[in-house]
């Protein structure tokens, strides 16, 4: 097993490829959803008002 490796926060990115989820059976929240979010940034995912 190789060692782990160290990241310093200004060369780390958050990627998220092609991410599915439903909370319940057949009733899609995210489909195919992505996208990067690059060190130091915010990104929020909200729905519809009352969505949870």
């Amino acid at each position: 097993m190789a060692p782990p490796l160290l990241v310093t926060p200004q060369e780390a990115t958050i990627r998220f490829e092609d991410v599915y989820f439903e909370y319940l059976e057949g009733q899609k929240v995210l489909n195919g959803v992505s996208f990067e979010v690059p060190a130091g940034k915010k990104v929020a995912i909200v729905g519809g008002s009352g969505s949870g």
